[in-house]
């Protein structure tokens, strides 16, 4: 049975004594959704994850789907499949043995239970290694048996805990492209929790993003990126850099330049960043025209060949040095400034964004 009503998480609170490992948490999980918990270590997102699973109990709070509270009930009667870290299949049973395993305690004929072991293999790509060992397999198979175990009884809701941590980063790509098909086919709620933020981009429908038991800021995997609500989020998601500011509502003073901004989330008259990715930032001329760009004077420090792009390192007047990444085109290396070159930071006016500096 899929769920057909939202996942309602209500001001969930879990502590360790004085640690506090969620605080107030409140996030509604759609149908059919494929959500990420994503933070680093110690943000709460794996203990949240637990606690929608039943292995953990909040202090306070609720979680309810289809009008039920989940927290109260024990986890073997949620209706949740769940894809673990290290995969927790058992190697002295075949890949088909170990799929059907959930199936033990349920009341259902063999020919359904064959016809359900069969349909979570095919959807796996492993229809043809229901009788191997396994010993036999490699750890990206390893983690499809286990997706599959986790599938065959037709759960309301999948939840995995950085199922793909343990692969190399090859085999981690290729398993994110599969799961992203999986949950395209088969459509079921989807919770995933993860610290690599290329795995949230890439997978997601929308991520939450937790830092210190705090959901930071929920959205789609492009709001996240391109709109980060603070600094933390900012810098967590991408390879970012800032520039001080000065806020003065929809412009910024960045040393002696003024700016004008795309998106800012902070106070007018406020101290706040710019934020700056790699890839939307670039080098002009200092005599070049500049409509419709934020610039400031810089100096070419040195540049970096890095195969399929060139990291390009300016610095500012106040001393700060910035990165810039230029994609090596034919022709980008003929033409890449000289060290010691005067130049001048620039960016878009639609791509600069202001956040708050917080810590």
């Amino acid at each position: 049975m899929k769920t057909t009503r939202p996942i309602e998480i209500r001001q969930i609170r879990k502590s360790y004594g004085e640690f506090v490992a969620l605080s107030d948490v409140s996030l509604t999980i759609q149908p059919g959704e494929f959500i990420t918990f994503l933070g680093p270590s110690g943000s709460g997102k794996s203990t949240l994850l637990m606690i929608i699973a039943g292995f953990t109990r909040p202090e306070t709070g609720s979680i309810l789907v289809e009008s039920q509270e989940l927290v109260t009930m024990p986890p073997h009667k949620r209706d949740i499949g769940l894809v673990f870290q290290n995969y927790a299949l058992f190697p002295h049973m075949s890949v088909e043995q170990n799929v059907a395993f959930p199936l033990r305690y349920r009341s259902m004929g063999r020919a359904e239970k064959r016809e359900r072991i069969s349909r979570a293999l095919e959807i796996v790509r492993l229809e043809d290694f229901g009788a191997r060992s396994i010993d036999a397999l490699s750890g990206g198979q390893k983690q499809r048996v286990a997706l599959a175990r986790a599938l065959v009884f037709d759960p309301a809701i999948l939840l995995m805990d950085e199922p793909l941590s343990a692969l190399d980063k090859k085999l981690r790509d290729y398993m994110q492209i599969e799961l992203k098909r999986i949950h395209r086919e088969i459509g079921m709620t989807t919770v995933y929790v993860t610290h690599d933020q290329h795995e949230a981009l890439t997978m997601s429908d929308r991520i939450a993003v937790l830092n210190h038991g705090r959901i930071m800021q929920i959205g789609t995997p492009k709001e996240i990126y391109e709109r980060p609500v603070n600094h933390f989020v900012a810098d967590f998601i991408g390879d970012t850099q800032f520039l001080p500011a000065e806020v003065d509502g929809e412009t910024a003073r960045v040393g002696a330049e003024v700016f004008r901004l795309a998106h800012s989330s902070v106070d007018r008259g406020q101290k706040g960043l710019i934020v700056l990715r790699p890839e939307k930032t670039f080098l002009v001329g200092r005599d070049e025209q500049r409509e419709g760009i934020n610039s400031i004077e810089c100096v070419v420090v040195g540049a970096t060949y890095q195969g399929g792009s060139v990291l390009i390192e300016a610095e500012l007047p106040w001393g700060q040095r910035i990165h810039l990444r230029r994609s090596t085109n034919a022709g980008t290396m003929s033409t890449m400034p000289d060290p010691g070159s005067g130049m001048c930071l620039a960016i878009h006016e639609s791509d600069t964004i202001a956040v708050e500096d917080d810590p």
